[in-house]
């Protein structure tokens, strides 16, 4: 699993972490509007409430990021696969459209939806990349009616695990963006000792990731500004 208290031991970058309040404070991370009451876990992370919204502690989430940065970044730079799931339509589209540079650089992503045993029946989820790869091998001749089956399975195959067929063993950490299914999902992390970065809606109960990170689920571009930022510390790590 994640040891992040070894990470923390190292000297913080505050210049870093000051950066990173400023820019989360442009994107109104800092605030929320208000919808019942929050858990009291949540709850650490308020300055104060005013009538129907919540003002968030900034720095406590920017140094969250930063540390959830800092162990990409060592991943990356120790040629770690790592597999980026989202299965919400918004999230996903922006994952995809920014996922090009990182496609052969021990990166994949999933954005369908997560089933049982993607992870724990890891032999037959293998056969079905295999069954996607023979797919796209096929050269002989067929008939009319076997290639327009085989391209309704291959589209079928495509939506589902486009971002993972190369992806030939477990993933050594795993981010997850958005999901249903959390709990299946990191239930089988845990089975499987994979680490786990999360973000979490700050107006929810917190996911059990290794590291969660509270966003502001109604600001998107604060979602979109923390994928962003770590799409580009892969591409760093890999030209360092």
């Amino acid at each position: 699993m994640i040891n992040s208290s070894k990470i923390l031991k190292r000297k913080l970058n505050l210049e870093e972490i000051k950066i990173k309040v400023k820019e989360l404070l442009f994107l109104s991370t800092n605030v929320i509007f208000a919808n019942g009451q929050l858990s009291e876990k949540n709850s650490e992370l308020i300055i104060k409430k005013q009538k129907s919204f919540y003002i968030i502690n900034i720095i406590k989430i920017a140094k969250i990021l930063y540390l959830a940065q800092k162990i990409i970044l060592i991943m990356a730079k120790n040629q770690k696969k790592i597999l980026f799931v989202s299965t919400n339509k918004s999230t996903s589209n922006f994952l995809v459209n920014n996922f090009s540079d990182l496609l052969f650089k021990n990166c994949f992503y999933v954005t369908a939806r997560w089933t049982g045993g993607f992870l724990t029946n890891w032999k037959n989820f293998k056969s079905k990349l295999l069954s996607l790869k023979n797919l796209e091998n096929i050269k002989e001749k067929i008939s009319k009616k076997e290639q327009a089956a085989c391209k309704l399975k291959k589209e079928k195959f495509e939506k589902a695990f486009k971002g993972i067929k190369n992806l030939i063993s477990f993933p050594d950490l795993i981010v997850f963006l958005s999901i249903a299914n959390k709990k299946l999902a990191i239930s089988e992390c845990k089975k499987l000792s994979i680490p786990t970065i999360g973000l979490s809606d700050i107006s929810k109960n917190f996911e059990n990731f290794d590291i969660t990170i509270p966003v502001n689920i109604q600001s998107f571009n604060s979602i979109k500004y923390i994928i962003k930022s770590f799409l580009n510390i892969i591409l760093r790590a890999y030209k360092e």
